[in-house]
Formats: structure tokens, sequence, C-alpha cells
């Protein structure tokens, strides 16, 4: 009889699975029929560049004979895929062509493909999110939130874009599931899984380094042992590594400086960014004008080689650039453009909304739209209250995420990873408040109901 539960229940998880993955796989793909169908991000300009270059046999570079460092490799490599299945349909490939407006002039069956890629990559990472939250949850909860995500519009729209944050969030959600299954079974297998895929995250997204801190508390955390959690860590870190060492061998072989771990092999140092981030305070208090702003932008960003880049971050360059400008600026530890800077960042952890041209052109659609939006993210503060500690296993990408955030949170999408756990706080508050003060359940009742026990 136990055998026969146990059987039962794995088909029931299993229908539950191919159910969220066909539901978001429909809804993501109505959404590439409709949405930015001919335009691309200027970001996604380059990946496409040099997506273009690896599939023509040209290496990694955005400028035939040059290597190229800038960006990590993890998405053009992604979307190289779409270039190879788009030449088994017999397609040619070709330089994009794009206006001023980054409308795409030319045939590009390859960023269709692309999309469609990132629409299952983005079904599959659904389907982890319910096997994620179904560990802690009652197989209902997880099972609806799961299909909420699935159909959750601001998250699921990113598809629509040739940019690394699908393949990114996908690989976090699936690296949360790898070490919560070690966290659930102690199995040295998912050590080794997390920090493979954590490598691969690095490989998209630099900044995801800062894992290297979280992950050991986390296990230092579950063992309740600060010996016991030294091996594990170390596995994850070992296999994180061995998944980036042939990035770093390749920066090094070119560069051979141990400096490029700063940047993790990427030509967008420290020096670079603190550089750039003066030039914008200057800007900000009127001692760069918006002609000398263009300027530096072009001579000392845009137009310099990779060698350039790291030799000026190497020799001192970029940081004298950068104190000239601070030493005239003079800005306090608290301003005004700080705290603006802080207020956007806040406001880009939470999930994207709509552009100002819907609400302009339609403010009763976009309000309809953005309300489920807020009402997520004011229960997630009820949510995350009630029940963060019950989530503690689940909440690395969101305590890592919002831990770097001033440095990351420039646009919205960089904050996605941590979307899907806003949304389940989200409905985690909405269903207390609901059983709370509809059914007047008290709170164990709710904890009873809500969780497996």
């Amino acid at each position: 009889m136990p055998s026969l539960n146990l059987a039962h229940r794995i088909n029931l998880k299993l229908r539950d699975c191919i159910f969220i993955f066909v539901i978001a796989l429909i809804f993501r793909i109505s959404i590439i029929s409709f949405y930015n169908t001919d335009t691309i991000p200027i970001d996604g300009t380059g990946y496409h560049r040099i997506a273009y270059n690896i599939t023509e046999g040209q290496g990694y570079c955005l400028h035939q004979g040059e290597k190229y460092f800038f960006r990590e490799p993890g998405y053009p490599i992604f979307l190289s895929f779409s270039f190879k299945i788009s030449k088994l349909f017999g397609n040619n490939t070709e330089n994009l062509s794009f206006d001023s407006n980054y409308k795409i002039l030319n045939n590009a069956p390859e960023i269709k493909i692309a999309k469609y890629m990132q629409a299952i990559l983005d079904s599959f990472a659904c389907v982890l999110f319910f096997l994620l939250i179904g560990v802690i949850l009652n197989r209902k909860f997880a099972f609806l939130i799961a299909i909420i995500f699935s159909l959750y519009f601001q998250y699921a729209y990113n598809v629509t874009f040739i940019l690394r944050e699908t393949l990114q969030s996908f690989l976090t959600i699936a690296m949360c599931y790898s070490l919560l299954r070690y966290f659930k079974t102690n199995k040295t297998k998912y050590l080794i899984s997390t920090g493979i895929i954590w490598g691969l995250i690095n490989l998209t997204f630099q900044a995801s380094l800062i894992f290297a801190v979280s992950i050991p508390i986390f296990i230092l955390i579950y063992k309740k042992s600060f010996i016991k959690a030294i091996i594990p860590s170390m596995i994850v870190i070992l296999m994180m590594i061995l998944t980036i060492s042939p990035w770093l061998i390749r920066t090094y072989n070119s560069y051979p400086d141990t400096r490029i771990l700063k940047s993790f092999g990427t030509s967008l140092t420290p020096e670079y960014r603190s550089y750039y981030s003066a030039v914008i305070a200057g800007h900000y208090y009127g001692l760069i004008s918006k002609e000398k702003l263009d300027s530096i932008t072009i001579n000392d960003f845009a137009n310099i080689s990779e060698v350039q880049k790291f030799r000026f971050s190497w020799d001192g360059t970029f940081n004298r650039k950068r104190d000239s400008i601070n030493a005239l600026v003079c800005e306090p530890i608290i301003s005004n453009r700080k705290i603006i800077a802080t207020a956007n960042k806040l406001k880009n952890c939470a999930p994207p909304t709509f552009s100002k041209n819907l609400i302009n052109e339609s403010p009763t659609s976009a309000g309809l739209l953005i309300l489920p939006v807020a009402m997520i993210c004011i229960f997630s503060i009820l949510g995350a209250i009630m029940f963060f500690r019950k989530f503690f296993t689940l909440n690395i990408t969101l305590v890592t995420y919002l831990a770097i955030f001033m440095l990351i949170a420039d646009e919205k999408r960089r904050m996605l990873p941590i979307q899907p756990f806003i949304l389940l706080y989200g409905m985690m508050g909405i269903f207390y408040f609901y059983y709370k003060y509809y059914k007047r359940y008290d709170n164990k009742t709710i904890i009873d109901v809500f969780f497996i026990s």
C-alpha cells in the first residue's frame, strides 16, 4: 500500500509538472506573437553580433579579429544555438540591420527562434519553481502559486527580449532547487550540481559571484557547525571554479595578470565602472555638460579597445580620471542624488509594470494590469513577515540579490531572478489574509493548512 501511494503521488506530481509546463509555454508563445515582434534592445544587438560571429566560426568576438571580454559568454553562446537551428531550416545568417529605434530591418529568423528557446526555458523554470516550493508547501498551494507564476505577465514578458535575464533566472531557480535538494537529502551530487549551475550563472552575470558569500552561510546555517560546513562549501566553490575556468584561462592567456579575477575575466573592471559612476555624478552636478558626457561616453567607453580597457584599468588611468571628477564634485556621504538613486533601485526590486505610453494611451487598461502587481508587492511584505522562516532554505536568491541591489538594480531586468520569490511571498500574504480574517483560522491552523508537516 505505501508503494502504491508513493506511485500515485509521483504520477500526480508528473501530471502537475506537465500541466504547468504546457500552460506556461502556451502563454509565452502568445506573448511572443504580440510584443516586441520587430524590435531588439540595444544590448541585444551586441549579443546578436557575438552569437553571429560564434556561428560563423570567427570566435567569441564583437568585431572581427579582436577577442572580446566585455560581456560574459553565457548568453551569447546560448543565443548562438538559435543561429544553428535557423541554419538547419535552410536560413542564411547575416548581420543584423536596424534603424535608430532598433526596429529590425532585415530578415532575422534566428531572433524568433531564440525567443521560442527562451519560452521553453522559462516554462521549465515554472516547473522547477513548482518543485522548489512543493518541498515545503502542500501540493494544492504549490500548484496554485506555480500556475499563477506561469501566467504572471510581468515575468513572462521578458522572453520577448534578446537579453540574458531569462537564462539567468532559469539557472538561478535551478541552483536554488539543487541546493534545496542537498539540504533535504545530504547527497554530495547536489553540491556538485549546485556548483556547476552557479558557475553557469557567473558566466551569464558576473555579479553572481556574490553567492560565494551566501552559499557557505546558508550551508553553515543548515549544518549548524562551522567545521561540518567547510567541506560542502568547498565542493560547491571548487565545482564553480572548474566550470568557469575555461573563460578565465582564455582571458589570462590574452592578459596574463591575476587582476583579471577582480572582474571575473571581463573588461568591465571595477575601475571602469567606478570611473563611469563618477562621470554620471559629474553630469548630475553640472560639472560635465551633455555634450561632454556624450564625448566621454564615446571616447572613453564605447570606442576604446579591449586592450585599452584592461590597460587603463590597471595603469591607473581610469582611477585618476575618477578621482579628478570626484574631487570637484565633493559629494557628501548622504546626498539627494544618492537618495534618489537608492529609491529608484528599491523600485526596481519590485516587479516591472508597464511603459508610460500604455498609461497615457489606455489608463484604465494599465490600471487593471498594474493592480495585481501592486497587490503582490504589498502582500509580499505580510507574507515575508509571517513565513520567511518557513521558506528560509529557498531564500538564498532573494537575500543575495537584495544584498547587492545597490550595485545591480540600475534596470528592473537586473532584479528579475528575485521576482518568483516576491510572487511567492505575495501569494502567501494573500492566502494568509484570507484564512486569517475571512475564515477566522488561528495561526497554527493556517500553518497546518499551508505547509507539509
